[in-house]
């Protein structure tokens, strides 16, 4: 009896491994599971791929409009600043005098007209 339960137990570990072997077999030919396990790959890197190109979207429209507003900032910096200089910017006043000059050449007087600050004070050319 010990003999045919040796034999016995021999036969089933030889069923077990052929069992193990077919089936190695089986799930390698199966071309359906290995569809879906590629599918399943190339679908994994496609979601990646859209999840790195929206992040890199969403990079470039933050540093757009970090550069809007700091152009905005210093826009308004530069108009507040040329409006103060313009307020308090000293506005040159001119007025007219007839300068006479004697040419000696001629012996005649010509009078020229020119434009100097007010309140500057004249200074005749003695020549």
């Amino acid at each position: 009896m010990a003999n045919l339960n040796n034999q016995n137990y021999a036969l089933q570990k030889e069923l077990e491994a052929f069992i193990e072997s077919d089936e190695a077999v089986r799930c390698g030919l199966d071309r359906k599971q290995k569809v879906n396990h590629i599918r399943n790959k190339v679908d994994d890197v496609i979601r990646r791929s859209e999840q790195e190109v929206e992040e890199r979207i969403l990079d470039q429209k933050h540093r757009r409009a970090h550069a809007e507003h700091s152009r905005m900032v210093v826009d308004a910096h530069e108009r507040s600043h040329a409006a103060h200089a313009v307020r308090h910017a000293h506005v040159p006043v001119y007025e007219h005098r007839v300068v006479e000059e004697r040419v000696p050449v001629v012996e005649r007087v010509e009078r020229t007209f020119e434009q100097v600050p007010a309140g500057h004070r004249y200074e005749v050319d003695q020549r």
